[in-house]
């Protein structure tokens, strides 16, 4: 009896101490997201706002998502697309804390880009935005 309620004991303190830092109080939600063009993070257009459009010199662009915490496990996603100059998913993560879209994206002079990063938590039957923006560019017609 005694050495039954030692191995019940110590089976309790193993599942305890192996618990996930969530049911100690601790959140593992993902937070934080931010965009970052060529290493940069821009002004944001909020959903629903009025657009600002960050003008830029350059002839590409490198697209990396980064938030805090792992996406790994948790039914997060975060999506990489465009609106403008077309609708296209560039790219969807579901594990680690950042997602870059694999190739650079040539913008030309003259030429608006509408980046659109959204947190979405995917469960049978349910589609939840829960953080995003857009990233609004265009490409100066005259470098100066």
């Amino acid at each position: 009896m005694i050495c039954g309620s030692t191995l019940l004991a110590a089976l309790c303190a193993a599942v305890w101490i192996a618990a996930p830092a969530e049911s100690a109080g601790v959140s593992t939600k993902p937070h934080a997201l931010k965009l970052l063009i060529n290493g940069k993070k821009l002004t944001i257009t909020r959903f629903g706002g009025t657009d600002f459009y960050n003008p830029i010199k350059v002839s590409s662009l490198r697209v990396v998502a980064r938030w805090t915490g792992s996406l790994t496990g948790t039914g997060y996603r975060v999506q990489i697309s465009t609106t403008e100059p077309v609708q296209r998913t560039w790219r969807t993560c579901k594990t680690g804390t950042s997602c870059a879209v694999p190739q650079l994206v040539p913008i030309h002079k003259g030429q608006e880009f509408s980046w659109t990063v959204r947190m979405v938590y995917v469960k049978p039957h349910l589609y939840k935005v829960v953080a995003g923006f857009m990233v609004c560019l265009v490409r100066n017609a005259h470098p100066s």
